[in-house]
């Protein structure tokens, strides 16, 4: 039997700080990454990565991008799957997360939701990425057995908030990509890792357009931006599954972040001594479908929020915010715009 992690809503931290590297974890945090270190002690993942190999820096510019080489992730990686649709159908014949080795789970979470008298349970499958970008980089596979494609449903941006709520570090992140977005597997999951930077995203300001809806107002990658009432995620998650849906009905290709944050309803960027809400950011995007390959860096869900993962020396010598910015935007700008006004009415 896998270890289990019981959560329950009472156990949410509300509010963080805003230093990424604080080292004061949460019960969450501890079991996380000592299940993670235990993987990586039993050779499970395909290369070691830590904060002495990784290197990090800070591209000059506005937007104070994270860039961090690691060429190790291209070159040791399970080939990805061919993806020629967003609503691609799941396959059991192709690699999935049931077939992954025991030595790969970490542990199961049990996301308890409502009342003590209501069964209302979650499950979530945690495991390594064998090809990890980050230290603790992992994944969150909702409900692992039932085989879902890679589509969001309103259960899996539950725990995938809930998660980040768990963590008592704004350091933590969660991150989807679909399909055509830079999905690797067809089989529904999460990213999850730590980035012991701040993002722009975080503090970004943002223009309220219509009910819960809100848009980065001032962001290299135009992108939605829903935030987490106190002790209301199910509304969120519902929020975010009525855009998710829309983008699935015309096949759009997208990709969602979830982080620690200030308050959309924000005049301008400010700094503040903590973090007090959660946002989840939408990026609609053009598509990348076939055997994904990466060349430099891509456009996927870290880089649009501003961490730059990199795989190449001459890219890492010479990346400037410039070259990222014009690339974000190519990838973005069409589709944002195309589409701003019909997901206003959703939400009208």
């Amino acid at each position: 039997m896998e270890p289990t992690f019981i959560l329950n809503e009472k156990d949410f931290i509300w509010f963080t700080g805003v230093n990424h590297s604080n080292d004061d974890n949460s019960e969450f945090d501890k079991i996380y990454k000592r299940s993670w270190r235990k993987a990586e002690s039993s050779n499970i993942m395909n290369y070691k990565v830590d904060e002495e190999i990784l290197k990090t820096k800070v591209l000059p510019g506005y937007f104070k991008l994270v860039a961090q080489f690691n060429p190790m992730r291209v070159m040791n990686r399970r080939k990805p799957e061919e993806i020629v649709s967003i609503k691609q159908p799941f396959d059991s014949q192709k690699f999935n997360f049931t077939q992954i080795h025991d030595g790969e789970i970490l542990f199961e979470i049990f996301l308890k939701c409502g009342s003590e008298n209501e069964e209302n349970q979650l499950t979530c499958t945690v495991v390594v990425n064998s090809a990890p970008i980050t230290p603790f980089h992992g994944l969150l596979i909702p409900a692992r057995f039932n085989c879902r494609p890679q589509i969001l449903n309103v259960d899996g941006i539950r725990i995938a908030i809930a998660i980040v709520l768990a963590s008592k570090t704004p350091a933590l992140k969660v991150a989807f990509n679909s399909l055509g977005g830079m999905a690797s597997v067809n089989h529904y999951h999460f990213h999850i890792y730590y980035l012991h930077h701040p993002l722009f995203i975080e503090t970004a300001v943002c223009e309220h357009l219509v009910g819960p809806l809100y848009a980065f107002k001032d962001l290299y990658a135009p992108g939605f931006v829903f935030q987490l009432d106190r002790s209301d995620i199910g509304t969120t998650a519902k929020n975010a599954i009525i855009l998710s849906n829309y983008l699935l009905e015309k096949e759009i290709c997208h990709n969602v972040m979830i982080t620690r944050g200030i308050p959309a309803q924000q005049e301008e960027q400010r700094e503040l001594p903590v973090y007090d809400t959660v946002r989840v950011c939408f990026w609609l995007r053009k598509p990348s479908f076939g055997i994904k390959e990466i060349i430099g860096f891509a456009a996927a869900v870290c880089e649009l929020s501003g961490h730059i993962p990199v795989y190449d020396d001459e890219t890492w010598e010479n990346l400037t915010e410039e070259e990222v910015v014009r690339s974000i935007k190519d990838v973005c700008l069409e589709s944002y715009n195309k589409h701003l006004e019909d997901i206003k009415q959703l939400f009208s």
